[in-house]
């Protein structure tokens, strides 16, 4: 790409977001922010990585360490890390940018960065104290090594994404099983690169929790509960007469309360026919993927055909595979564990623009009557746009039929 054109991604990259932090979305911390908060005053104030709560794992540390960077730096305010995140964000987009310029011809790698720029799940993350936005920046950062045959440094970012978040290590431990059939992988001395680059990036989280737990802690405390709440959360909020939300005895270690999460897990599993166990991670997955944010998210809508059909090609174009296999991963991961939220969607927004510019580069050679349809659907969501407060109300009601 020309460096014009870098310029032009990442000034309407930067302008998007300052114009949406302007907006007054506001950055409260409360909830999964305050605990990521919390870890990193005390990293700071202490140099001990534990929470209020006295947990020592229960949060992977790439979040609360960066937070505790940009706080040594500028200071303990929400407004410091939204403005980092901000050109960090921005980042990501010419990123994008260049990720779809190792696998699509001009104009598209252009149109790809133009798209991440506007693209919701990437311009409202930053706004807020929480993992998506770096989560996503580095994603981006390890494809673009992918890329560029660089497999020291895809394994490298690939662990600083897994010690953001943890559902990254499947893909991680998959991709670098595949790398040497995968074009330009590098065959074997690719694959032992990037195991190389992930095993040290990881190594002293895996060695200190070893030391703190006297057991193998490779992520986080916190699994028993993400695969209770995937299963709990969706038959609760869609109307299944089920148990309250499982609470551990007090006094419980944070190990001792995610096994006992785990046991509340197979005994609600145990309690249910797989009609019901259905049902809990349809919810889930629908919710993965629901337009209404509770605003309609014109821009998710819009690539949403286009990076299906670029998951499509993926068959038979090697250089979408991995993106592909990371969306297909992520999309099963979430349905399973967690629970109901489209917020998870948005760590993996950086792949979905270059899937979905993969899958509109094609359409476009298919000639008038696959560009009509392109501008079709553009229209149709528009209009959907347009009558959001109604369709919402729709949509509701249709959920309703399914899961009263």
């Amino acid at each position: 790409m020309s460096p014009k054109a870098l310029l032009l991604v990442a000034a309407a990259a930067l302008l998007i977001r300052l114009g949406y932090l302007l907006s007054g979305p506001g950055s409260p911390v409360v909830g999964d922010s305050l605990g990521y908060h919390s870890y990193a005053v005390h990293l700071l104030d202490s140099g001990t990585y534990v929470n209020d709560e006295g947990e020592r794992a229960s949060r992977p540390p790439g979040y609360p360490v960066f937070l505790a960077g940009v706080y040594a730096v500028l200071g303990r305010a929400p407004a410091a890390v939204v403005a980092v995140q901000a050109a960090l964000g921005a980042a990501a987009c010419l990123l994008v940018a260049l990720i779809a310029a190792s696998v699509l011809a001009p104009p598209w790698p252009l149109l790809c960065g133009l798209a991440a720029a506007a693209y919701y799940g990437l311009f409202a993350p930053p706004a807020f104290l929480l993992a998506e936005c770096l989560f996503s920046s580095l994603l981006a950062l390890s494809f673009l090594a992918l890329h560029r045959k660089r497999a020291f440094l895809f394994g490298l970012a690939l662990a600083a994404v897994f010690l953001v978040r943890p559902e990254v290590l499947l893909f991680a431990g998959l991709a670098i099983l595949v790398l040497p059939f995968l074009p330009g992988g590098g065959g074997r001395k690719g694959a032992a690169a990037a195991a190389l680059g992930f095993v040290l990036l990881t190594a002293p989280w895996v060695v200190r929790n070893y030391a703190v737990f006297h057991r193998l802690v490779p992520s986080s405390s916190r699994g028993g509960i993400s695969l209770y709440a995937g299963l709990q959360m969706p038959l609760e909020r869609s109307g299944v007469p089920v148990e309250a939300f499982h609470m551990p005895a007090e006094g419980l270690s944070e190990l001792e309360q995610d096994a006992d999460y785990s046991r509340a897990f197979r005994a609600l599993w145990g309690s249910l026919g797989w009609g019901l166990r259905l049902r809990a991670y349809a919810f889930n997955l629908l919710s993965h993927l629901y337009p209404f944010l509770p605003g309609y998210d014109l821009t998710f809508m819009l690539l949403l055909p286009l990076w299906l059909y670029g998951l499509w090609l993926a068959r038979s174009r090697g250089e979408l595979r991995a993106a592909a296999l990371f969306v297909l991963l992520s999309i099963v991961l979430y349905t399973v564990f967690g629970g109901p939220a489209s917020r998870y969607r948005q760590g993996y927004a950086p792949l979905l623009v270059v899937l979905a510019g993969a899958g509109a580069a094609e359409l476009w050679t298919r000639g008038k009557t696959a560009r009509l349809g392109l501008a079709g659907w553009g229209g149709l969501n528009l209009l959907v746009w347009l009558f959001s407060d109604s369709l919402r109300t729709a949509a509701l009601a249709a959920k309703r039929a399914f899961f009263p």
